[in-house]
């Protein structure tokens, strides 16, 4: 990554020189910081909780790809590539890089490196009945970075907000995969508003920090100056997410109501790329509308299937009210109405090109997301006025989204006469009677 002009950059103190081996620390990897003042778009790259730095699939990496394929290398050259095709139209198109590192969080004071769980239950034992070695809250914690969550406020905080590392009108093109995208999307639910127009997502003025995190932005602006900006913000032009969790397992109900606009975002500049035996780049499912979701219909499942003329239907179920489901039990029902439940989307749906496995997925449909960015950036960038285009979902899509309703039904034991069916904005009971949304 040296080689590609992305070298390492030291937390918490924000250094391109490695600390002493006793200071816990690790690293991320970005653009330097003159390039990366200057650079218009700026591409963050946040993986899973688990891999090591830059490594997206170990199973690429150890089996047929090698460790470019298995990594963002591969994504960075192709990044880097496009803009040299673009060179000679435009001189301002080196883009920034800021890949995180959520997973290596554990610091070894013998190894003198950060490292993730698995390579820390790896490290020496005086014998294989010991268990591996304790892990010490002050010593082998990393200041700011104890989680993975507080690792991705903290670049956040203290890189991309800090006028040092990123110019005030930079566009952020963020690519997050796994827990990565549930975390980022915790992160902006939380601190992020959503202007009327729904064209970008600036990052706040005044972030909600906590008691740590306070004093983690005093530590760091002693050493290179305050990180609030007090112009204008760098803008989230698009957000690519590979796998997520349904938006209602990483999120609190609230963004799915109506008069939330942080969905109506995701609807408009995301896009997840999913497991799918359909071909890359094969449209899934479209954004649900939060127009769609009347308040007293929830929380409820709806799903896009197919009537039996072949047009597009929604089918939404009523999921119990947490009152109505006795204190400290699950039943077989309300695990498949839940199951069902996720199938909202927050945002449009595309298959990766990957069946099966989470972390291949990026690997697989990284060229599909960055013909996506750059689409979004045609239209315009974080200050246009791009959103994502209604997709024509196949047929066969459609047809297999029904039976996998149909079954998720019959297993969870409802009727289908308990099913409600929304077809143009229309709602209805079992019994056929108009539902006023």
């Amino acid at each position: 990554m040296i080689d590609l002009g992305v070298p390492p950059l030291y937390l918490p103190n924000l250094t391109p020189i490695k600390p002493s081996q006793s200071s816990p620390h690790l690293a991320i990897l970005a653009t330097p910081a003159a390039r990366l003042r200057q650079a218009r778009r700026i591409f963050l790259f946040i993986g899973e909780a688990s891999q090591d730095l830059g490594v997206l699939s170990y199973r690429i990496i150890g089996r047929r790809g090698g460790i470019a394929a298995g990594s963002v290398v591969r994504v960075v050259e192709e990044l880097l590539r496009r803009q040299h095709v673009r060179s000679n139209k435009d001189s301002d198109e080196t883009p920034g890089i800021i890949i995180l590192n959520p997973g290596q969080l554990l610091y070894s004071h013998t190894q003198g490196t950060a490292m993730t769980q698995t390579t820390w239950s790896a490290l020496p034992r005086v014998s294989a009945a010991h268990p591996p070695p304790r892990v010490n809250k002050l010593h082998n914690r990393i200041h700011g970075n104890t989680s993975a969550a507080e690792h991705i406020s903290f670049v956040m905080e203290n890189v991309v907000r800090n006028p040092a590392f990123v110019g005030p009108h930079a566009e952020l093109y963020i690519v997050a995969v796994g827990t990565g995208a549930d975390d980022v999307l915790n992160y902006l639910e939380e601190t992020c508003p959503c202007p009327p127009s729904l064209s970008y997502l600036p990052l706040p003025s005044q972030p909600i920090l906590t008691k740590k995190q306070k004093q983690t932005r005093k530590l760091i602006s002693r050493k290179t100056g305050p990180t609030t900006q007090h112009t204008p913000h760098a803008r989230i032009a698009a957000l690519a997410l590979a796998d997520p969790r349904p938006i209602h397992a990483s999120t609190a109900p609230a963004p799915l109501h109506p008069s939330s606009s942080f969905p109506a975002f995701l609807g408009a500049r995301s896009r997840a790329y999913v497991t799918s035996k359909y071909a890359r780049g094969t449209p899934l499912a479209n954004a649900t509308r939060t127009s769609e979701l009347p308040a007293r219909l929830r929380p409820s499942s709806t799903m896009t299937t197919a009537a039996d003329d072949g047009s597009a239907v929604t089918i939404t179920i009523p999921v119990p009210e947490p009152a109505d489901v006795d204190a400290g039990t699950e039943t077989m029902d309300m695990r498949a109405l839940l199951h069902a439940h996720r199938q909202i989307y927050c945002q449009p749906h595309v298959a990766s090109g990957e069946d099966m496995y989470r972390e291949c997925v990026l690997p697989a449909a990284y060229m599909t997301v960055l013909d996506w960015f750059e689409e979004v950036a045609a239209g315009g960038g974080g200050a246009g006025g791009y959103e994502n285009p209604e997709m024509e979902i196949p047929r066969e899509v459609l047809e297999d989204a029904k039976r996998e309703m149909e079954i998720a039904l019959e297993e969870s034991g409802w009727a289908k006469e308990e099913v409600v069916v929304a077809e143009e904005g229309k709602l209805e009971d079992a019994g056929g009677k108009a539902i006023e949304g």
